[in-house]
């Protein structure tokens, strides 16, 4: 624990900071800051996560009216699901609380609880006279809100479902289902109710919060078992998709335990989630339940794309470009920062943006071989094609980033740095494309601006040919002078690349790309 304070001084950014103070605090109990900036974005970001009242315990005093409404919120909960509770069980009907431990803080504006089909309608007459009016949703049939006048409302389920597709059944809750002390409710033994707080993540959020994960965490020590929770969620068809979100914050809480920047809450990547979908759509069509695994097909990609748009801004990623003349080592150093930012445990893409057919069939005008220029011909043909040479090279770039960057985003997860590293970069178009037009000429530089870094690897004219045994010395020379003269229009730094390159050197780079800012 000593190490605290000492990663979390080390974030940069008041998001990352309120971030940390809000790790420490809840996950770890302990005080950070002094009240100020930090601890007003931990709070906004407790509030996203559910567990403004673990931080307000830790900052009694600068929190007080905070403590003090949850703790309100806390006798209201209780009150209410006492009453709701007891007329229900008058009734006949036995409901299950799921996604809530009565011990703990509750902050949500409803409590839910799984009836079966049996015990519907008898539900909702029990509980006429305690509600003042009703809500749901025309994509959740099988749910229904009843508010009372005051206080947190009762969120009756026919089964566990989201979206009406079914992840437990009732029957299947209440048979490992253990009685309350406190309350008297029954609840799901702690290996189902792991189950649905993942299954919450799968099926509807496609995310885990701090709240959820502290839950996830009791219930392990309560001795959930995780392998039982798979073979049960293997026979209801998502074992698959089960393994892979437990896994996702099995690797988050390893994180919160070492204090690393977390994004919170921590998105399931949407790929996965997409195939998650298929998965349990195809279990419902064995099942003889096709209309439930249609409607799941149906609504998975509109969810995903939904809950990407959210998580989008979560998931930054960094850019970083390579270049220089022919022979600078280019290559050599884009494979380096690969390594590098795999062994940081980056997801990296990286490509190759080079060539065409058109600057294989005609030489750049200006350009040398090993005599006198290349005079540039008057031929219309030529000039428009070495125009259209220059757009397509920027189109082509910018096509390809924006493909990148739209992998890592559906393809990660937000705990871990996401790089797209491109062998060559908007410089090295602008030292290619010396008379592209200001038009083109504006939209490489604007490329150009997207790149968190451009490093430009410089060498003698001399090493540069005995490299690359393709360009005379003079030509290789020009081109050097070219990328020093527009280094400073992209902000590139330079590298010296004479020698091999270093580790300090490979290490520092990625350090700095993929360090929170």
């Amino acid at each position: 624990m000593g190490s605290l304070r000492g990663s979390a001084l080390a974030l940069r950014g008041g998001g990352r900071r309120g971030s940390a103070v809000l790790i420490a605090a809840v996950w770890h109990g302990r005080r950070l800051v002094d009240p100020g900036a930090e601890l007003d974005a931990a709070l906004h970001l407790a509030t996203r996560n559910q567990v403004q009242g673990e931080l307000a315990r830790v900052y009694p005093d600068a929190l007080a009216a905070e403590l003090e409404r949850v703790t309100q919120g806390n006798a209201d909960f209780r009150h209410r699901l006492g009453e709701a509770v007891g007329r229900l069980r008058a009734a006949g009907v036995d409901p299950v609380l799921i996604k809530c431990d009565p011990a703990a803080d509750f902050v949500y504006s409803n409590f839910d609880l799984v009836v079966g089909g049996r015990g519907w309608s008898r539900s909702i007459e029990a509980l006429d006279g305690w509600a003042a009016r009703y809500s749901g949703h025309r994509l959740e049939p099988d749910k229904l809100i009843l508010h009372p006048p005051t206080g947190p409302a009762a969120h009756l389920h026919r089964d566990a479902s989201w979206f009406g597709v079914v992840a437990v059944e009732a029957a299947k809750l209440r048979r490992h289902a253990e009685r309350d002390e406190v309350t008297g409710v029954l609840r799901p033994d702690p290996t189902d109710e792991l189950r649905l707080l993942v299954a919450h993540a799968v099926f509807q959020n496609l995310a885990f919060d701090l709240g959820e994960l502290l839950a996830m965490r009791t219930e392990l020590a309560r001795g959930a078992d995780p392998v039982e929770a798979r073979r049960r969620c293997a026979v209801d068809g998502w074992g698959a998709p089960f393994a892979a979100a437990f896994g996702l914050a099995l690797r988050t809480m390893a994180a919160l335990d070492r204090m690393d920047p977390v994004a919170l809450p921590v998105p399931l990547p949407p790929l996965v989630s997409l195939r998650d979908g298929l998965v349990h759509a195809a279990h419902l069509l064995r099942q003889g339940r096709g209309a439930m695994g249609l409607r799941e097909v149906a609504l998975r990609a509109p969810l995903v794309a939904a809950k990407l748009r959210r998580h989008a801004a979560d998931r930054r990623v960094r850019l970083v470009g390579v270049s220089g003349p022919d022979g600078a080592g280019k290559t050599t150093l884009v494979r380096a920062l690969r390594g590098e930012a795999e062994i940081e445990h980056a997801h990296v893409v990286t490509f190759h943006p080079y060539g065409c057919v058109i600057c294989r069939r005609w030489p750049v005008p200006g350009a040398r071989v090993d005599g006198p220029a290349v005079p540039p011909t008057r031929s219309l043909l030529r000039s428009a094609a070495l125009r259209g040479h220059a757009v397509v090279d920027a189109a082509e770039l910018n096509l390809r980033i924006i493909a990148a960057r739209a992998w890592l985003r559906l393809s990660g997860d937000a705990d871990h740095p996401a790089i797209v590293i491109t062998d060559r970069s908007p410089l090295d178009a602008l030292a290619k494309h010396s008379a592209a037009g200001p038009r083109v000429t504006h939209w490489i530089l604007g490329l150009a601006r997207s790149y968190d870094r451009i490093l430009l690897l410089d060498a003698e004219g001399e090493v540069l040919a005995e490299r690359d045994g393709e360009h005379s010395r003079g030509e290789l020379a020009r081109q050097r002078r070219r990328f020093l003269e527009l280094a400073a229009a992209v902000e590139a730094t330079r590298v010296d690349s004479s020698a091999p390159f270093s580790h300090d050197l490979v290490g520092r780079v990625v350090r700095e790309v993929v360090a929170p800012r």
